[in-house]
This record gives structure tokens, C-alpha cells and sequence, in this order.
């Protein structure tokens, strides 16, 4: 019998090959949690918030940005995708005000997003 990394038994006796939930949960290899589970209607849009922050380095100095990231329990109404990053400020401000933010079916792509337009615009001041 083989062991995961995280101990968990990967076969029973040659016949038959067990998968750990976090490696098909699809949330980055943590295990799979239930929270999901409590949402009885799609329209509560029920979801995880988790809080990051970076540092937009800029000659002007630096300024700091908060992204929120939510994990839905499922795709809100039309979207096809479980995790959204949105910025706590807008970026572009004189030009085209844009709040930066990204969709993504894994918690990095949601991020990635965010953060390219972070990058992408200048941040003007408000």
C-alpha cells in the first residue's frame, strides 16, 4: 500500500486505486470542506472571503492595495467560474477609473488577474 504526502492510503491491495479529496477537489490541494454544502439556493451566492495585499511600487511612492478574493460555493448566475479578486481602489483614475479585479476557476488565475491590472495602470490618487 502506497502513502500520499499527507498519509492518506493511495491503494487497496493492488486491485483498486483510492484518490485523496484534495487532489481532485480543485482548490489548489487543500482538502475539501463543507462549507459549501450550506447554501440551500444559488441566489444567496453563500461564499469564503479570504483578504490579500500588495505593494504597487510607482515613482510617486508606493501604494498599498487590498484584494479581496471570494470563493463561491457555485458559479453565480451567469458565471462560469467559482473565485473573484477585486481591489479595495481604482486604478486609471485621471484617463478611465477602472476597479481592478479577475474571474478565474482556481484562486491564482482570480488573483493573477487582479494583480496584471494592478500592474498594467497607473494608480492616480482619488
Amino acid at each position: 500500500m502506497c502513502r500520499s504526502a499527507h498519509g492518506a492510503a493511495l491503494s487497496l491491495g493492488g486491485r483498486f486505486a483510492l484518490t485523496p479529496l484534495w487532489l481532485v477537489s480543485g482548490n489548489g490541494g487543500h482538502p475539501l470542506t463543507s462549507w459549501h454544502f450550506a447554501q440551500e439556493d444559488q441566489a444567496e451566492e453563500f461564499a469564503e472571503v479570504r483578504v490579500f495585499t500588495m505593494k504597487k511600487r510607482q515613482p510617486g511612492g508606493d501604494v498599498a492595495f487590498r484584494i479581496t478574493l471570494k470563493e463561491f460555493a457555485v458559479a453565480p448566475p451567469g458565471q462560469y467560474d467559482r473565485f473573484f479578486a477585486e481591489a479595495d481602489k481604482a486604478v486609471n483614475q485621471k484617463r478611465a477609473p477602472i476597479v481592478p479585479s479577475g474571474w478565474g476557476d482556481t484562486a491564482l488565475k482570480a488573483l493573477a488577474d487582479c494583480m496584471r491590472m494592478i500592474r498594467q495602470f497607473p494608480y492616480e490618487g482619488e
